[in-house]
């Protein structure tokens, strides 16, 4: 649901609704893009979401490009500065060449979201296991439920 020139994608189907719940559990998340911090800024305002995020780092806050686990650092600064763990996040991507091989290099726990261009079938030829994937991302809070006994 990014900004890419003058389109905006549509909201993934779901997508607000697993925002609300996520932001009513207390529950911090960010953004982690290759697109610059203005387009960013300008599609989640037009997508009437800027306000669950609490943090986007864009493009300009790195001089490196995912894969490369250095443009996890300022995520990495900010899990620090918050006090919270490794084990404690998650990663969530939809490209395994680029999000789920980063998240590993880091060490940060991944899930899978298929609502990108890839299959199932290409996250798990890096070896990641079909219960770190979804078909979307509206199931993210089951998934935490089950997976981290977060209960909704």
């Amino acid at each position: 649901f990014w900004q890419n020139s003058n389109y905006i994608f549509p909201l993934i189907k779901g997508a607000k609704q697993t925002l609300k719940i996520l932001k009513n559990q207390n529950i911090q998340f960010g953004i982690l893009t290759s697109s610059g911090k203005e387009s960013m800024d300008y599609s989640l305002k037009r997508l009437h979401i800027n306000n669950f995020f609490d943090f986007i780092i864009a493009e300009e806050q790195n001089k490196t490009r995912k894969p490369d686990k250095r443009v996890f650092n300022p995520v990495l600064k900010y899990l620090r500065k918050n006090h919270i763990k490794l084990d404690e996040s998650l990663y969530i991507g939809d490209s395994p060449r680029k999000d789920y091989i980063m998240a590993k290099k880091v060490g940060i726990p991944f899930l899978g979201v298929k609502t990108g261009y890839y299959s199932q079938k290409d996250f798990t030829l890096l070896g990641l296991t079909k219960n770190r994937i979804i078909r979307s991302i509206k199931e993210l809070p089951r998934w935490l439920e089950k997976n981290y006994d977060i209960k909704y």
